[in-house]
């Protein structure tokens, strides 16, 4: 069956992703690589076929989440704008959906 290039719409199922964090540090010897924490973002299959469908299309059907310069760091503004603009819970470490707002994320209050 010849659809036209479509296909259907992701499932919006969040993942939660963790990364080591390092920073370089500048010797007279060279540089050196150094741990610095851990940083966690949330991800999911609808919103990178819509950051590829803009950004590259050839690569909206990838499952593995490659290929796309700062993908992780758009998926950060979107696990905030997630908890903002919704009801919907981030999933904590056990794949609960029990969080608020993403990790390390402190939102503003106003006054």
């Amino acid at each position: 069956m010849n659809t036209g290039g479509w296909s259907p719409p992701a499932l919006h199922v969040l993942e939660r992703q963790e990364v080591a964090t390092e920073a370089i540090r500048r010797t007279p010897a060279g540089d050196e690589t150094y741990p610095t924490g851990r940083h966690v973002y949330y991800r999911s299959q609808a919103f990178w076929r819509a950051c590829a469908k803009v950004n590259l299309p050839a690569i909206a059907t990838r499952t593995d989440y490659s290929r796309m310069n700062g993908f992780d760091s758009r998926c950060s503004a979107y696990g905030v704008a997630l908890a903002v603009l919704s009801e919907m819970r981030l999933p904590d470490a056990e794949g609960k959906l029990s969080i608020e707002y993403p990790e390390g994320y402190t939102p503003r209050r106003g006054s």
